[in-house]
């Protein structure tokens, strides 16, 4: 995902996310809220796990937030966190979420 973000590649991005989650939100939308964060975030250039927590179950889907810390180029931040929603069914995991958030250090 963070290549598709990178690249500014938002069928790719949008593609990534689980067919439930691209009935709720349209790629106009995730178009819209990427293109405003570019300014702030720029690309990213490093990002390293940090930590998991639980969101909950429904439907016989497991629920969980995967966080990572990013380094940032050319934007007006340099550092940032990621979160990606993901959801366990069996074996198979779905993406529902992507959230890029930027800071100063």
């Amino acid at each position: 995902m963070v290549d598709f973000f990178n690249q500014r590649d938002i069928d790719g991005l949008y593609q990534a996310f689980s067919e439930l989650a691209r009935v709720q939100v349209t790629k106009e939308k995730v178009r819209e809220s990427v293109e405003k964060l570019y300014p702030i975030t720029g690309t990213i250039t490093e990002y390293v796990y940090s930590h998991a927590q639980a969101s909950g179950v429904q439907d016989g889907k497991s629920f969980f937030v995967l966080f990572y810390k990013l380094r940032l180029r050319g934007g007006a931040m340099p550092v940032g966190e990621l979160k990606i929603t993901v959801a366990k069914e069996g074996e198979k995991y779905d993406v529902y979420g992507f959230f890029v958030s930027a800071k100063q250090p």
